[in-house]
């Protein structure tokens, strides 16, 4: 459903699979975290997964949507990246008291929110802009596409 939800919204398979690639590299990443530092995943802190998968989609598309009417991904990190930093921030804090909670299954929603979430902006501020610029130069040349940097 979120595959095509976001297909929906960029109209192309390509692009669609360019924004999904982080978002799946940063849930493999906080699974493997989580098993390395023995996190154990619970009734709590489980609800963090929609949510993050939410705020992972919602970089992604706004970051992509950007660079897609700019063509210039540099661009697009210093004007609607600012914007994800400061949302993600906020939420961070926001979540993040939680981890100081007496209640451990309240602290442990915290402790998962601030680790999926820096994963999540980490993978969104740097992967996925390394990812255009790799289908700038590679996927474009193989379609026959124009580079819009030429």
């Amino acid at each position: 459903a979120i595959v095509l939800l976001v297909f929906l919204i960029l109209r192309n398979l390509s692009h669609t699979f360019l924004v999904l690639l982080p978002l799946t590299y940063s849930l493999f990443c906080l699974a493997g975290l989580m098993g390395f530092w023995n996190f154990k995943l619970d009734f709590f802190n489980v609800i963090m997964f929609p949510i993050l998968l939410g705020i992972g989609i919602d970089n992604g598309v706004h970051l992509f949507s950007r660079y897609k009417e700019t063509q210039n991904i540099q661009n697009s990190l210093s004007t609607t990246g600012k914007a994800i930093t400061a949302s993600t921030l906020t939420t961070l804090c926001g979540f993040g008291a939680l981890a100081f909670s007496e209640s451990p299954g309240i602290s442990g929603i915290g402790k998962m929110a601030v680790l999926g979430m820096s994963i999540v902006y980490i993978s969104f501020s740097v992967l996925l802009p390394q990812i255009i610029v790799l289908y700038e130069k590679y996927a474009l040349k193989v379609e026959g596409l124009k580079d819009p940097h030429e």
